[in-house]
């Protein structure tokens, strides 16, 4: 299997993400490095959302 690409910041902060969606976790670890960060950018916004 391919290793996921999340550097270790962003590693902890997909356990807060995950808590919220897992299932978006999975998109982010198996996207290519900037589509990885796009979503998760847009998961975090809607995480201080409270959505």
């Amino acid at each position: 299997g391919r290793e996921p690409v999340v550097a270790e910041p962003d590693a902890v902060a997909l356990a807060a993400v995950r808590a919220v969606d897992p299932r978006e976790v999975r998109r982010i670890e198996f996207a290519s490095g900037a589509e990885a960060a796009e979503l998760y950018r847009a998961a975090a916004a809607r995480e201080q959302a409270g959505t």
